[in-house]
């Protein structure tokens, strides 16, 4: 394997490295967690994972300023997260953002068709309906679990 193809391998390898180490422990050290979730962002600056995972911890801690930045992140013109844009929608519908809900959850459902959660909470904001993101994430959650089972 040549030099610049073992380089240019190092950074998405050393950037995942940092993410597992960021969401392994997170809990104890929420400060330590961001830190290297910004690092990992820098070692592989192509890849929305760090981002992805830092929105979700500031999610957890209810730092919604820091949640909206860091999905705000991975959203950039290469990047289009479905998953993303529905964690912002549903910031944005408990803030009280209605219009700003709206946009976002219909460009994550039409990012991703087969998803019911998004559908869901998009039809619940046509409703005039207002997300909670932590229902949103249970629900996300046992639809993981579902799936690995």
């Amino acid at each position: 394997m040549g030099f610049g193809l073992t380089a240019s391998l190092a950074g998405p390898w050393a950037s995942q490295r940092e993410v597992d180490r960021a969401t392994a422990g997170w809990r104890a050290d929420p400060a330590l967690a961001f830190f290297r979730l910004d690092r990992a962002a820098r070692l592989n600056p192509l890849s929305s994972t760090p981002h992805l995972a830092a929105g979700s911890i500031a999610v957890a801690i209810n730092d919604d300023a820091r949640a909206r930045e860091a999905f705000g992140e991975a959203l950039d013109d290469q990047r289009r997260d479905p998953f993303a844009l529905l964690e912002l929608g549903a910031l944005a519908s408990e803030a009280g953002e209605r219009g700003q809900a709206l946009t976002l959850l219909e460009r994550a459902a039409r990012l991703n068709r087969r998803d019911g959660i998004t559908r869901a909470s998009l039809q619940r904001v046509r409703d005039g309906g207002v997300l909670d993101i932590g229902e949103v994430n249970d629900q996300l959650k046992k639809q993981v679990r579902s799936r690995s089972n």
